[in-house]
């Protein structure tokens, strides 16, 4: 419970002046699907991966513009997402699922059309990984096991995308993240001599619509 305060925490950090002071915002909604690049693990026995299954992912977020160039934007998302374990053709699974609040910086270089708007973003904030029974598949005992656990990390997320006005007041975004963190510790026992390597990267590609408010 402590750990999503933080979550929410940020989320008020972000939210609240965003909608408090004047000029456009915006507020709006988005799903997609995610894929997940694995961590590695080294042992005696050989080689593994650990990471989570690509699922789908739904977002909200509530942004600001500052300048014609630059803006701001929270985000909130759920992905499903099962932590797996594999090594060559053994496959060990747990049910579970991330949760990620953050603050971004939009960057908008240019507009191709007046409706039609490029964006790149680069923000930080929390990462919740949450595994759950039931497990499934053969055991991998030689590299690890997957343990029933929750943990927050930090998180470092970077991408960029389209918003395209089809009215004054809506827009239709495409938008690609980059969600990385460090792989979350409590999620995994290592067998002894085993070494885990890399961090966890999310490639998430979303679809949405969102509603302008102000003078825009």
């Amino acid at each position: 419970m402590m750990q999503r305060k933080w979550v929410a925490l940020l989320a008020a950090i972000w939210v609240v002046p965003a909608l408090c002071f004047a000029g456009d915002w915006e507020l709006g909604a988005a799903g997609g699907f995610g894929v997940y690049h694995y961590a590695s693990i080294s042992a005696p026995a050989g080689s593994a991966r650990v990471g989570f299954g690509p699922r789908f992912t739904l977002a909200g977020m509530a942004g600001k513009d500052f300048s014609h160039h630059l803006g701001g934007e929270f985000r909130f998302s759920f992905q499903d997402g099962d932590p797996e374990l594999t090594s060559g053709r053994q496959r060990t699974t747990r049910d579970g699922y991330s949760e990620a609040a953050h603050a971004d910086l939009l960057v908008h270089p240019w507009q191709l059309a007046s409706h039609l708007q490029p964006f790149l973003s680069l923000g930080t904030g929390f990462k919740y990984y949450k595994a759950t029974p039931p497990t499934a598949g053969l055991p991998l005992p030689n590299f690890a096991t997957l343990n029933m656990a929750s943990q927050v990390e930090t998180l470092i997320t970077f991408g960029g995308g389209l918003k395209y006005a089809v009215s004054r007041h809506w827009l239709c975004r495409l938008d690609f993240r980059d969600y990385a963190t460090p792989f979350p510790g409590n999620l995994i026992t290592l067998a002894p001599g085993a070494k885990l390597n890399g961090w966890v990267h999310s490639f998430v590609f979303l679809v949405g619509v969102s509603h302008m408010f102000g003078n825009r």
